[in-house]
Parts: structure tokens; C-alpha cells; sequence
């Protein structure tokens, strides 16, 4: 039988607090946990408006362009058959692009077909623009989680 586990300070003041008898002390001075500091700067990246995906349907064909914070900034996603305004195996392939791009997690087949039905299906044929913070609010509002991490 292992022996339990020590009670912090301020766990053992509340102890104290409850026994009958046992005068609870004035102000139980308890340390709150720290902070992770690095949870900052990832939420500060998922509400970066910063980048930009343009789709544009023209005769040669469909594509979506990543624009960045910068002039320069500008780079084709590479999506053979992408396909938007409708439902298919293009639309959910360049769901799973978009997804992984914004995220930096490529998902599950599932997620992407979800967004493909949800976001993409409903889409203008001619073109769309679609901000990153749009697509990271989609996968947190529906609770759906990116697979694994890329790399």
C-alpha cells in the first residue's frame, strides 16, 4: 500500500478549515498555479488575421493563393482538383489543405469532409477568400480535433 500524497498548504489549511474544533485560519494564503507563458503567444497566433486564402475559378482551371502580411507575401496552395461550391473528393481535398495550412495539423478524413460540407460547399463558385482565423475558429467551435502535428 502506498503512502498518500502530501498535502500542499494550502490544500491542508482547507483540510483544517472543515474539521469541527479546528479554527480555520484567517486568510488561507494559497498559490494559484503557474501560468503557462507560452499559452499567450499561441493564442496570439490563432487570432492572427494575417493570412488570407484566395480562391479563384478561372478557364485553365481553379486555384487558392495564400496571401500573407506583405506584399510579397503570396504562394500557390498546391491542391490538384480543388474544388468549392459543391461536394467532392476535390472539395474535401482542399478542405484537408486549408486546415493543415491554418492549423499546422493535417486532419482526419472525417474533419475534412466536415469542413468540405459545412464551409466549402457552401462557398461561391467564382472565388472565395477565407481568413485563417476563420478556418482555426471553425475547428474549435466544432470541436473537432486536427490529427497528428506535422514534421
Amino acid at each position: 500500500m502506498s503512502s498518500p500524497r502530501p498535502l500542499s498548504g494550502c490544500e491542508d489549511r482547507r483540510r483544517r478549515a472543515a474539521v469541527p474544533g479546528i479554527v480555520a485560519p484567517r486568510r488561507a494564503r494559497c498559490r494559484r498555479p503557474a501560468r503557462d507563458r507560452g499559452a499567450a503567444a499561441r493564442i496570439a497566433s490563432l487570432l492572427d488575421e494575417s493570412r488570407v486564402y484566395l480562391g479563384v475559378r478561372a478557364t485553365e482551371g481553379a486555384g487558392v493563393t495564400v496571401v500573407g502580411p506583405g506584399p510579397q507575401d503570396r504562394a500557390a496552395l498546391d491542391v490538384p482538383g480543388a474544388l468549392w461550391g459543391r461536394p467532392g473528393p476535390g472539395a474535401d481535398r482542399l478542405a484537408a489543405a486549408l486546415i493543415d495550412d491554418a492549423t499546422g495539423r493535417a486532419p482526419d478524413a472525417a474533419t475534412a469532409s466536415a469542413f468540405a460540407g459545412e464551409i466549402l460547399g457552401r462557398l461561391p463558385p467564382g472565388g472565395f477568400a477565407l481568413s485563417a482565423v476563420e478556418i482555426r475558429a471553425w475547428v474549435v467551435l466544432h470541436r473537432v480535433r486536427p490529427g497528428a502535428p506535422r514534421g
